[in-house]
């Protein structure tokens, strides 16, 4: 089954690196992402809040947590300005992990 993200090649490799981050990173990552979106479109992730899953077993690897699950599909619902934006600066900020600190993967 295809993902909404996967249309957007930067994101998709992006959000898949998520994965694999250590938490106290991926936490910095959503935190950024989170700065970008009120910027740019404030009420993007309140408008959907409410289609969050609440079955016990949730089928990707992000829907087991609340704050990645908000904001990966909060941002199917964004416009492309804002998807390369995002994209972009977990790009940035995940090369600079892997470079400067090791900090991005385990």
């Amino acid at each position: 089954m295809a993902r909404w993200y996967d249309k957007h090649e930067k994101l998709r490799k992006n959000i898949d690196k998520l994965k694999f981050s250590e938490k106290n990173f991926r936490d910095y990552l959503l935190s950024g992402v989170m700065v970008l979106i009120k910027k740019h479109r404030p009420r993007l992730l309140e408008d959907f809040v409410q289609d969050f899953p609440l079955e016990i077993h949730r089928r990707r690897w992000y829907d087991k947590d609340p704050y990645l699950w908000l904001i990966i599909n909060g941002l199917r619902h964004a416009d492309q300005e804002l998807l390369d934006e995002v994209a972009s600066y977990m790009e940035a900020e995940q090369e600079k992990a892997a470079s400067n600190t090791g900090l991005m993967t385990r």
